[in-house]
């Protein structure tokens, strides 16, 4: 997914490098002495040993549990792998996720489904989304979801993605969707999801691709060019992500496979 390149200064250390380039106010929530294994995990991220930093030396920075905003035309939906029906005499099923599917009409996610989305010509991501609204295969929707954390024993609450994943590799939860326009408002928003460090941190880092059919439907003004692919800071306002001037937004350049902070202009 690509990092922002940081250079240790005199005087830094991790927790305070995380508070003040990534918004990470309360890292030691999570990296602390108490918790050695996750000092251990800090330090294998970072590439260096947080006890004794050395000045100019480049580091890895990834945003803590990020999200990423995706668009596109709904081609598969199926049921979750832990969705395990047991009908008994007084329980009457409704007909199976792919049954309805086959049978070309909307789709029952109330219960959770798993969406294969087509967002570009080449490239599908599969999305869970527990939602009232009426699925088919064939919709275009909208969704900021939250990306799978690499699971590290001994740490439930590790906010950093397995490293050189991709957004096609895993399965992302919805925290926020639209289908053909029409929003979800009762959808879980990303502040619930666990883990992440919304509330924490006062909000949380969005991976997407600016253009209308991805993060331009969100309206945030970011004066960047279509298919530009970003990294950028939303704050939580009363639980409401937004994007404000101000906020940090990087943009990604594949040749050094990191992200670049953009200067802001008027």
């Amino acid at each position: 997914m690509g990092v922002i390149p940081y250079t240790i200064q005199d005087g830094d250390s991790c927790n305070e490098i995380l508070a003040n380039q990534m918004n990470m106010g309360q890292s030691t929530k999570i990296f602390n002495d108490a918790q050695k294994n996750s000092i251990q995990a800090l330090n294998r991220v970072f590439g260096q040993n947080c006890q004794n930093l050395t000045v100019g030396a480049v580091i890895p920075l990834q945003p803590q549990s990020p999200l990423v905003a995706i668009g596109g035309i709904v081609r598969k939906i199926s049921e979750p792998s832990f969705v395990k029906p047991t009908p008994t005499p007084l329980i009457h099923l409704p007909q199976t996720i792919k049954q309805q599917a086959e049978a070309n009409r909307y789709v029952d996610c109330s219960g959770g489904c798993n969406l294969q989305i087509q967002i570009t010509n080449n490239d599908t991501v599969s999305l869970f989304v527990a939602t009232d609204m009426h699925v088919q295969v064939g919709s275009w929707v909208w969704a900021l979801a939250m990306m799978q954390p690499q699971k590290v024993p001994g740490l439930d609450n590790y906010p950093y993605l397995e490293p050189h994943t991709t957004v096609e590799k895993m399965m992302l939860r919805a925290c926020d969707f639209t289908l053909e326009g029409q929003q979800d408002d009762d959808m879980v928003p990303c502040r619930k999801l666990s883990p992440n460090t919304i509330d924490d941190d006062g909000g949380i880092w969005l991976y997407a691709v600016t253009g209308s059919q991805a993060l331009g439907h969100w309206q945030w003004n970011t004066n960047l060019p279509p298919n530009t692919q970003v990294l950028m800071w939303l704050s939580s306002k009363g639980g409401d992500l937004q994007y404000e001037d101000g906020n940090p937004i990087y943009r990604y350049d594949p040749k050094q496979h990191a992200y670049i902070k953009l200067k802001k202009t008027s």
